[in-house]
């Protein structure tokens, strides 16, 4: 399982309707908006060692957006969401 936590953005008018909708998205709803952004923000993970290595880690390509492949990799394997 990756999880994630609410969070506040500083100033608290910076992307204030992203914020808004990541952190009220119910249980639920956390795979299901996947592909529309990343539901849980990486700032906020935490998950154990074997969610790391079985999804694959970052990618060391130096390309952008390697935590948004590492999150689809973890969901297109089963991986959970979980926010607490």
């Amino acid at each position: 399982t990756l999880f994630g936590s609410r969070f506040e953005r500083v100033p608290l008018s910076a992307t204030a309707r992203y914020a808004a909708w990541a952190n009220g998205l119910a249980h639920e709803r956390l795979s299901l908006e996947r592909f529309r952004e990343v539901t849980l923000v990486q700032p906020t993970w935490f998950f154990h060692r074997d969610v790391w290595e079985a999804a694959g880690r970052y990618d060391e390509d130096e390309a952008r957006c390697d935590d948004l492949r590492f999150f689809h990799r973890h969901l297109a394997r089963g991986g959970a969401l979980c926010r607490v």
